[in-house]
């Protein structure tokens, strides 16, 4: 007789549960400066590939305008450069910059600047500069950048020309008291030691509104007088103020 044996499937396999893999820690990533926050008046840089424009109104320079962009962003350290152009009409100078961020430990970040320019007006004027120094700045969340800063200036103005002109101011042959005819046709060059702040509010995220005020601990300087620009005060008033607004891109 056959023998029919019927073989069963067997059971299938019931897949085995894996353990939940434990997430693992990545390293951590430089991120690039938040664009809310960048502006030319602090130690938050332009990041590269964005532009930041300026255009305020102040004293000594009544017009000012400025751009900058950011060159490289490591994280912790950054660069960015920038160009301005301001003037009091008589005088206008050119100015570039570059600014190196030394620290950025949330909410606060450090920055060094170097600064130099320099431009000319009618009535035989000219101006040159270098400034160094720090930029310090306390960020509150989104909404506010708080800066202090510390610069060296170092400038030289001629104000009048080396010999009697037609082409010159007044003062060069009345000057004012305690100055000399002589000394008018020289170089008037000094150090000066420069202190301030600036508060910018961004207000959306291409657009700032910014104040600042900037004391310099130093001796008058001439050109800041009306001896030198008729709209000046009588003598330089040591503070110096300016307001404006800052579009980014």
């Amino acid at each position: 007789a056959a023998l029919e044996v019927k073989l069963q499937g067997s059971a299938q396999s019931q897949p085995v549960s894996q353990p939940a893999s434990q997430p693992t820690s990545q390293p951590a990533t430089p991120d690039n400066e938040d664009p809310r926050l960048m502006n030319a008046h602090s130690a938050r840089l332009v990041a590269p590939m964005f532009v930041a424009g300026d255009v305020s109104l102040g004293f000594p320079h009544l017009l000012e305008a400025r751009l900058t962009t950011g060159l490289f962003d490591l994280g912790r350290i950054g660069m960015d450069a920038g160009v301005a152009l301001r003037t009091y009409f008589a005088i206008t100078e050119v100015d570039a910059r570059l600014r190196v961020r030394l620290l950025r430990h949330e909410p606060f970040s450090v920055a060094a600047v170097l600064q130099l320019g320099g431009g000319g007006g009618p009535k035989s004027r000219n101006t040159f500069h270098v400034d160094f120094g720090a930029i310090g700045t306390w960020q509150y969340k989104r909404l506010l950048n708080v800066s202090a800063h510390a610069l060296l200036s170092i400038y030289t103005d001629r104000l009048c020309p080396e010999n009697p002109s037609n082409n010159e101011v007044s003062a060069c042959s009345l000057p004012p008291d305690g100055v000399s005819v002589t000394e008018t046709r020289e170089r008037f060059t000094s150090v000066r030691f420069m202190i301030g702040g600036t508060v910018s509010v961004p207000i959306t995220d291409w657009l700032d509104v910014f104040g600042g005020i900037e004391i310099a601990a130093a001796a008058n300087r001439r050109a800041f007088s009306d001896a030198f620009a008729a709209y000046m005060p009588s003598s330089d008033p040591h503070v110096y103020g300016r307001v404006g607004v800052t579009l980014r891109r």
